[in-house]
């Protein structure tokens, strides 16, 4: 007994039968050159730079006292400051604690006397970004301090970000 089957064929792309290789080929290739021709990735330093241009601009926009907003910018860029000089010594700090580590002759007062630096360095980099905030804040009513929430979150974070990963030199 033989068992006829009616053949099932899927057409991918109708009309091209022998030649959908080719069109495969061709879509293949244009998938490809879709990709290469997108914007490339910003670096983390250059997300930071932009995210605060974004904030800084929408600063003008909500702050409608000209005068205010440029104190609030100014503010702003102390803070930018304060974190990338708080970057610099956790790196600063690393490093020195890896030479102390890699030391095997190094005693226990380096490393108190290390941990009392960055201790000291930590609280005044704290104090100053404490201060800046109630300058930040005081600069601002209420409505355009939430009208701002998402910008300065979004700068902010981009900006630890670009801190936390500093670029190769």
């Amino acid at each position: 007994m033989s068992s006829l089957r009616p053949r099932i064929e899927i057409a991918w792309l109708p009309g091209f039968g022998r030649s959908r290789p080719i069109a495969l080929a061709i879509v293949a290739a244009l998938a490809v050159l879709g990709a290469c021709a997108s914007k490339p990735k910003l670096t983390a330093e250059q997300q930071a730079e932009a995210d605060l241009r974004a904030y800084k601009a929408q600063i003008q926009k909500t702050v409608t006292d000209p005068a205010r907003a440029d104190q609030l910018i100014g503010a702003v860029d102390e803070a930018e400051q304060v974190v990338r000089k708080a970057g610099s010594v956790i790196q600063d700090y690393r490093a020195k604690l890896q030479a102390l580590d890699a030391d095997y002759g190094a005693t226990r007062a380096e490393y108190a006397a290390l941990f009392t630096q960055h201790d000291a360095q930590r609280t005044a980099l704290i104090q100053q970004a404490l201060a800046l905030r109630a300058k930040i804040t005081s600069l601002t009513t209420d409505s355009e301090w939430e009208q701002l929430k998402p910008a300065r979150r979004e700068a902010l974070q981009t900006l630890l970000e670009a801190v936390a990963r500093p670029s190769p030199e």
